[in-house]
């Protein structure tokens, strides 16, 4: 067994460090291929630490991560210094000062830094490029991946670190937390550029309606639809329209924690297969008509809220909470700046390479690169002449494949999950917590639920569940349905606009699935750990995001 970097799990060293490790299942199931969990270990630990440091995070330094089988584990760093932790708290409330004051400003600088770098990868020509070009510009690409999670975390840090805090201060003064109903409608009622993109996606729908030709999108598969419009002057108009669409807004990855899922740039079927759910009858796109209400009930609940905060501390109460309620839109605008873009950006620097090292006998597919690492890419590129890969990415494809049938533990380590839980309290990285992991909810025998999770958006819904393990399934959603499933990840929120309610296995009260559908206000349960194995597409479910639990009725 090769080993693939020195974060790969080692059970004797790194359970004499930590107590416990978690299982991130809400990004790295199924398991990554060697390239993505290269940098996710190396890139991301970086901008955790980057994100911490430059912010001064009260609690925490950084999270930990290693690799079992080609999945993350991470575990939480609590500062247990008490001086430490309130120098720091001091150092943090002045840094986030100038996000409170102007934080458009602040968001679109680092806008403007990442869609320069973006924008310089785009132009290269790999055709051209000579293998020592290739070289350099695979350097660039990582350099651009590394800077990506640094702003990425500082960004995240701030105004998930101010989250944390505002929760602490709402649990003090008004006796709820980031579960809570009132909460929920306190920082929802946002609009983020996700949410434009399926906008403008929706309008594409409404166009092919207009121009006469929906019946192509709903008598072809996804694939075949592109062709056949090509045979219409009037399709041809529809596909001018969607080619320019995408060239902003296609670089959206199906799952975008990995680099051997195609963009829709690269492949526009699943953004067709989307415009295709919207044709289905029954399907709407409520969004710029929920947001008016949600923005009153937003209104509402401060002032419940802000009556109960002491005079003296109103100001810093307000300030956090303004900084808190940007976290949904953030949330789903950084996943398109950051992550999508980069990520499709980095496959495409990847697959350039491997198209070339293919061309000199070194590897037999493009995307043979993703199972190699950055500094054996590097050496390839340096003296391709020396190198023959194949045998050895062949070994690696197969440890990859059989890595997707193992199971995992959602905890390695001597604690419990409520113990667990508690450990990764005391850290307070709201990474970990809210969003990668989420905390452990025990059961309430009382309520006589199948499942118990996180009350991710408030409400109640019944309706039949539609399980899907992954994106290739994302397209089978119907209007109606109960979407059941591992994870969600933010290229699948069109398909946010059919369904009635969520349930997923992993995740906390900052995961996309809850984020999104407050945002829809469907009920949302998360981190359930076992829904997507114990509902069955076609039975009837009740989600109760109130209470955080699922009942399952047939």
């Amino acid at each position: 067994m090769y080993k693939r970097h020195i974060f790969e799990f080692d059970p004797q060293e790194d359970l004499k460090k930590y107590p416990v490790w978690f299982l991130d299942g809400s990004h790295s199931v199924p398991p990554w291929t060697p390239m993505f969990a290269w940098t996710w270990l190396n890139h991301l630990r970086h901008g955790h630490i980057y994100g911490c440091g430059e912010l001064s995070i009260p609690t925490t330094r950084s999270s930990d991560w290693r690799e079992v089988d080609l999945c993350a584990y991470c575990t939480a760093t609590p500062i247990e210094d008490q001086q430490e932790v309130e120098q720091r708290r001091a150092e943090f409330k002045e840094k986030l000062k100038p996000l409170i004051d102007d934080y458009d400003t602040l968001w679109q600088n680092v806008l403007n830094e990442m869609h320069g770098y973006y924008d310089k990868l785009k132009q290269f020509n790999y055709e051209k490029a000579s293998i020592y070009e290739l070289y350099k510009h695979f350097n660039e690409a990582l350099f651009v991946h590394n800077r990506m999670w640094e702003v990425h975390f500082w960004w995240m840090y701030a105004i998930y670190g101010a989250y944390w805090w505002f929760e602490d201060l709402c649990r003090e003064y008004v006796g709820i937390n980031d579960n809570s109903p009132l909460w929920h409608r306190l920082i929802r009622g946002f609009d983020n550029d996700l949410f434009e993109s399926d906008r403008r996606l929706w309008r594409l729908r409404n166009r092919a309606l207009e121009l006469g030709v929906a019946d192509v999108f709903r008598q072809n598969e996804a694939r075949e639809v592109i062709p056949e419009l090509e045979k219409r002057e009037a399709g041809q108009v529809w596909l001018k329209e969607f080619r320019e669409y995408l060239d902003y807004w296609g670089w959206r990855m199906p799952r975008m924690m990995e680099f051997n899922c195609p963009s829709w740039v690269e492949d526009p079927t699943p953004a067709i297969g989307h415009i295709q759910q919207f044709l289905l009858e029954g399907a709407t796109f409520e969004l710029d008509q929920i947001r008016p209400r949600l923005a009153k009930e937003r209104e509402k609940a401060e002032k419940e809220v802000l009556a109960k905060v002491p005079a003296g501390e109103k100001d810093w109460f307000v300030g956090l909470m303004r900084i808190s309620q940007r976290a949904g839109s953030f949330s789903e605008s950084h996943d398109f700046h950051f992550e999508h873009i980069c990520h499709a950006l980095f496959r495409r620097a990847c697959l350039g390479c491997g198209q070339r090292l293919v061309q000199l006998g070194v590897l037999n597919e493009p995307d043979d690169v993703l199972f190699l690492v950055p500094d054996e890419v590097r050496k390839i590129l340096a003296l391709p002449e020396n190198y023959d890969f194949r045998d050895f990415v062949a070994a690696r494809r197969r440890e990859w494949e059989e890595a997707q049938h193992k199971e995992r533990p959602g905890l390695i380590g001597r604690l419990g999950p409520e113990e667990a839980t508690e450990f990764m309290r005391r850290a307070k990285d709201p990474i970990i917590a809210k969003i990668t992991v989420g905390e452990y909810i025990p059961p309430r025998p009382e309520l006589g639920a199948d499942l118990y999770g996180i009350a991710g958006s408030p409400g109640v819904v019944e309706g039949v569940a539609r399980v899907v393990m992954g994106e290739g399934s994302v397209g089978e959603i119907r209007p109606g349905d109960i979407l059941v499933s591992p994870v969600t990840y933010s290229g699948w929120t069109p398909a946010f606009a059919l369904v009635r309610g969520i349930v997923t296995d992993h995740g906390g009260s900052l995961a996309h699935a809850a984020v999104v559908g407050r945002e829809y206000d469907i009920p949302v349960v998360i981190n359930t750990k076992e829904a997507s194995k114990k509902i069955k597409t076609g039975q009837k479910v009740r989600v109760d995001g109130n209470e955080g639990v699922v009942y399952i009725l047939g």
